[in-house]
């Protein structure tokens, strides 16, 4: 994965950083970024979401679990601070924004509506 931060003038170079899976990491497979706390979430072929502060290095700083099969979407709420990840063992996972931890599962959902 690269990041690729675009000039604001065109005198300003382009920046990029460039993220690679290593050894034990398998590849990703989607990725959100959060403006407001400014780090990427990307998920894996391993069933980990993984999260990265591209600006300050260039290593994982937090592996969530909760999948047990690839993760296949992120997608980031940041009104509600919250993120949800979807992923082939067909389980839907809410995280918080906040405390990156996983706060809410599809069976709890289910619940909650019946």
């Amino acid at each position: 994965m690269v990041l690729a931060s675009l000039p604001k003038t065109s005198t300003t170079k382009l920046s990029k950083k460039v993220f690679e899976s290593r050894g034990h990491m398998k590849f990703f497979t989607c990725v959100e970024h959060s403006t407001s706390s400014g780090y990427l979430l990307t998920g894996g072929t391993d069933a980990l979401l993984r999260v990265w502060f591209p600006h300050k290095t260039l290593s994982c700083i937090q592996e969530l679990e909760g999948h047990v099969k690839p993760i296949t979407h992120i997608m980031l709420n940041p009104k509600e601070k919250v993120f949800v990840s979807l992923s082939q063992d067909h389980h839907v996972r809410v995280w918080s924004e906040d405390i990156l931890a996983n706060i809410l599962e599809e069976e709890q959902m289910c619940l909650k509506i019946h």
